[in-house]
């Protein structure tokens, strides 16, 4: 298989945020595309073989730290949740106010 040269434009931000992460966007882009191209656009599910190739690949990115994990807890305290969050919402919120337009 021969290669095909490819120019894309990207924003700037994008392009900056993938260099930070550490995101290789060329190989991110022919995984990408193989991926798509193998479960969308051939209209089947890929094979036991596939997925599995596909988790060793993965296994191997996240062995050779070149692609950080994320780190837990860094917006801890950002997020308030209510107290009554679990509660039953009122019939009013789920069929509105029986007294609308009376």
């Amino acid at each position: 298989m021969s290669d095909v040269l490819l120019t894309i434009r990207l924003p700037e931000e994008l392009a900056e945020k993938a260099k930070a992460a550490n995101v290789e966007i060329q190989s991110f882009l022919i995984d990408s595309l193989e991926r798509k191209l193998s479960t969308h656009f051939l209209n089947r599910m890929p094979t036991k073989e596939e997925v599995e190739i596909e988790i060793r690949k993965s296994e191997e990115r996240i062995a050779s730290g070149l692609y950080p994990l994320r780190t837990l807890g860094l917006n801890k305290g950002t997020v308030w949740v209510s107290g009554d969050f679990d509660e039953p919402l009122s019939d009013e919120f789920w069929f509105g106010d029986d007294n609308e337009g009376t």
